[in-house]
């Protein structure tokens, strides 16, 4: 059985930037983030694939940072 999960949430710039800058830090080091999206917090160990994906299409731009892992 199959089981699906996911969390989104609009953020502000500055809090946008603090979870980036926690990102970043958590994959240069190999320690875990505590992620916190609409009061709901995940413990998640950024290793694996990490990609980085930009597009355009029409007016629309796009970047996304993703990182791909197994659940434990």
């Amino acid at each position: 059985m199959s089981h699906e999960f996911e969390l989104k949430e609009v953020l502000e710039a500055p809090r946008f930037a603090a979870l980036l800058r926690a990102t970043a830090d958590a994959v240069e080091h190999g320690t875990t983030l505590q992620l916190t999206l609409n009061g709901e917090t995940r413990t998640v160990q950024p290793h694996g694939k990490l990609e980085v994906e930009y597009e355009e299409e029409h007016d629309k731009c796009e970047l996304e940072f993703e990182m791909k892992w197994r659940a434990a």
